[in-house]
């Protein structure tokens, strides 16, 4: 039997272009890498902050984008506690009390992790590289150096944001993301 670890935070930054004027949401990104599909599959959904702090009437909407990923039934029950313990928390914090979106991010895949040798084998796809977010670096970002490079990251210098939250120059990420799939510091699993 498989075991599966799941985790969910959130992540900083700006509300995005989903339209949520009519209430505020999670925009919730869902990471899965599932043994028996061989790579991870990506799915994205909006849910109304009152509704995901209540577990009742978020369930089916999560519970079904779980089964379009390929999530065992079994696994359902973790990541959605996973979620609102996330949701809950990110509600609590009075920098978020006043956003209309909170973006959330949750990974889940198995607790044994490949062989360094599988991992160096394995770049990320074109697609997952695309995706990345170019941030300008400033001052309130927190950014000291280029974990890859070891080079001091400056204000005013675009670098590139995983969905994890880690910034690395930009030159550096991709090179690193044509080798492995994995975030430098956290070990996020990109898409291959």
């Amino acid at each position: 039997m498989s075991y599966y670890q799941c985790e969910a935070w959130q992540i900083e930054g700006e509300d995005s272009e989903h339209d949520s004027s009519l209430c505020p949401v999670f925009s919730i990104e869902i990471f899965a890498s599932i043994a028996c599909h061989h790579s991870t599959t990506i799915q994205r959904l909006f849910l109304p902050q009152d509704q995901l702090t209540q577990a009742s009437t978020s369930w089916s909407a999560i519970s079904s984008k779980l089964s379009q990923m390929g999530v065992p039934f079994t696994l359902h029950a973790t990541v959605m506690q996973k979620i609102i313990e996330c949701a809950r928390s990110a509600m609590s914090e009075t920098h978020n009390k006043k956003r209309k979106n909170i973006p959330i991010i949750v990974t889940l895949g198995p607790a044994r992790s490949p062989s360094e040798d599988e991992e160096a084998a394995r770049g990320a796809s074109k697609g997952a590289i695309g995706s990345l977010k170019n941030v300008e670096v400033e001052g309130n970002m927190r950014v000291e150096q280029c974990v890859i490079c070891l080079e001091e990251i400056v204000d005013g210098v675009e670098a590139s944001q995983m969905p994890c939250s880690h910034v690395y120059h930009q030159e550096c990420i991709l090179s690193w993301l044509e080798k492995s799939n994995l975030c430098p510091l956290c070990r996020f699993q990109m898409p291959t």
